[in-house]
């Protein structure tokens, strides 16, 4: 679908604009239903023609930031943020079950029955979504947890730490089984092609294989704020210094691939041998892996792109600061 030059656009309307900055988004295939979380306290439920179905804000929603959310298997809604709560919403509901306290949660993932957070206070939380209870708190020890990456098939969620390092939990031992440390806090976690590890990016403009303890040393790049394997050992790499950088990871040789004219490049997705880049100024570039051409270009997103999701035969969601989602449709 990549391939194709988008045929238009959706824009998702109802965040407040002068508070809103869209942080997190998933779909529910089963129902075609978006759901937004936003820093004007609320989660918004959307159909894929970006009709606003229900606001989850009011009565006793959030009161702060809201910064993850994922749906269930049933339909349910877990949410998460700086007010420190933790919060379910039932299929359908408009009012919110609180199940705990977690300190500033930055990141949370879903699994079957469970829900798994890593907050500000360096823990990972285990809450049992059926019981509607926290069941664990694991300490990392590696300062405020900043992002969290599933890997279902080695049965095990990787944070990514302020305090300079990953860690591996086992979901089914529920312990910390591994650490990597590193000399500058990581930014962003991304799934492998190999199910046994996790790239991460750092500030220090290092890109980390965690479970193999490989490095690739960009340092002239700044800040990696995005990484994908688009294919297995091709990388690619967003910078803040406003270029996407193509590593291949049996070498450690990386090349520039893409610039967004000294913006920077904020967040990446791939599908079907296209890599589709987002930047600070609401643009997108769509290349082809093989060729390095650039297929098409998309300027219609406000503000600064802080999350892309693409959803095969509905479009590529981009969300961001200006309170507002855009779908762009192929």
């Amino acid at each position: 679908m990549f391939r194709r030059k988008p045929t238009g656009s959706i824009e998702f309307e109802g965040h407040e604009i002068s508070r809103g900055t869209i942080f997190d988004v998933d779909y529910k295939p089963d129902m075609d239903e978006f759901v937004t979380a936003s820093s004007d306290h609320a989660l918004r439920i959307w159909d894929s023609r970006g009709r606003c179905k229900r606001e989850l804000f009011k009565l006793n929603g959030h009161q702060e930031w809201v910064v993850a959310c994922s749906y269930t298997s049933t339909g349910g809604i877990v949410s998460a943020g700086m007010d420190s709560r933790v919060l379910f919403w039932p299929r359908g509901s408009a009012r919110a079950q609180d199940l705990g306290f977690h300190k500033n949660v930055s990141c949370l993932t879903v699994q079957e029955n469970f829900c798994y957070t890593g907050g500000y206070d360096g823990c990972i939380k285990v809450w049992d979504l059926r019981r509607r209870k926290e069941v664990n708190s694991i300490p990392v020890g590696m300062g405020p947890i900043m992002s969290m990456c599933m890997n279902s098939s080695a049965n095990c969620i990787f944070v990514g730490c302020k305090k300079c390092g990953v860690a591996a939990f086992d979901l089914g031992s529920q312990s910390i089984i591994n650490k990597l440390k590193t000399k500058a806090p990581i930014i962003c976690l991304s799934p492998s092609k190999d199910p046994r590890t996790v790239f991460a990016g750092n500030t220090a403009g290092e890109v980390i294989d965690v479970t193999y303890k490989r490095k690739w040393p960009l340092s002239t790049v700044g800040t990696i704020t995005d990484v994908v394997e688009a294919t297995a050992g091709n990388l690619f790499v967003s910078s803040a210094d406003g270029n996407v950088y193509h590593l291949f990871s049996s070498t450690g040789e990386f090349v520039p691939f893409d610039k967004h004219r000294s913006c920077p490049v904020t967040c990446l997705c791939s599908s079907d041998g296209i890599v589709v880049s987002g930047d600070a100024s609401g643009n997108l570039h769509a290349h082809e892996i093989e060729s390095g051409k650039l297929l098409w270009a998309f300027g219609g997103c406000l503000g600064a792109i802080r999350v892309m999701k693409y959803v095969e035969g509905v479009g590529l969601f981009v969300g961001g600061e200006a309170a507002s989602g855009v779908l762009v449709q192929f």
